[in-house]
């Protein structure tokens, strides 16, 4: 709690863990790193919602992902963290990371997803903006700052 708070209004979530915490993956490319990642989210008891530019599944076959929000159906009020595989050319969603990033959530990029951050002019040293090589060392950042709810030392 900041200092000179309220008892009354104490934040519930303050060091919470990620149960049930909401990551979502806008734009994915790289399918078999995204599927690995998912998995890797799903069974931190996170909910993993992969964002894509229809509905339906992004790829075929055994490796397939399904789609669990369009870029049309997406709003950032749903998801405590966005992780970005690939640069996405729609619009809204450099919507949903410019909105992410006022609303102090965890942002998260690995691979050609560096991009999108910089287009979105989201600085990659800001407070809780996590770059890595793959989405497993993406995901045990992200999972540290997912545990606080928001980035709190974020100034926008």
């Amino acid at each position: 709690m900041r200092s000179g708070g309220t008892p009354a209004i104490r934040l519930p979530w303050s060091n919470r863990g990620c149960e049930g915490c909401r990551a979502s993956f806008p734009g994915t490319a790289d399918l078999p790193e995204v599927a690995d990642a998912v998995e890797k989210i799903d069974k931190e008891g996170m909910v993993p919602l992969v964002i894509g530019p229809h509905g339906g599944a992004l790829g075929s076959g055994k490796g397939a992902v399904p789609v669990s929000r369009t870029f049309l159906t997406l709003r950032s009020v749903e998801f405590d963290a966005i992780l970005v595989a690939a640069p996405a050319s729609d619009p809204r969603v450099h919507v949903l990371f410019t909105e992410a990033f006022r609303h102090c959530k965890a942002i998260g990029a690995w691979a050609a997803g560096r991009g999108l951050l910089a287009t979105a002019g989201i600085p990659a040293d800001a407070p809780g903006i996590v770059i890595a090589d793959d989405a497993s060392a993406l995901l045990h950042g992200i999972a540290a700052l997912m545990k606080s709810h928001r980035v709190w030392e974020r100034q926008v």
